[in-house]
């Protein structure tokens, strides 16, 4: 769900973070969306770096995806791209 606390798994690391869903309330099953995360602290990731996001209880995986904008803007939640 939009501003849910998961935890964001990138090469060796696990960084607790907020989950932002530009375009939607949740996650859509099986469909291609941009989220960007809220993180409390520095993150050092590279563009197409890869990445998973799992709920920390139950701990399930929620999605994996790609790095596409290391500098982007804060979106709302109503943008379309």
């Amino acid at each position: 769900k939009y501003g849910e606390h998961i935890k964001f798994h990138i090469s060796t690391l696990e960084i607790k973070t907020r989950i932002r869903i530009i375009g939607f309330n949740s996650l859509p099953e099986n469909e291609t969306v941009i989220v960007q995360f809220d993180f409390d602290e520095p993150v050092c990731v590279g563009f197409h770096d890869r990445f998973i996001v799992r709920k920390p209880s139950p701990a399930s995986t929620i999605a994996g995806g790609v790095v596409l904008d290391i500098n982007a803007p804060k979106l709302k939640k109503s943008a379309t791209n």
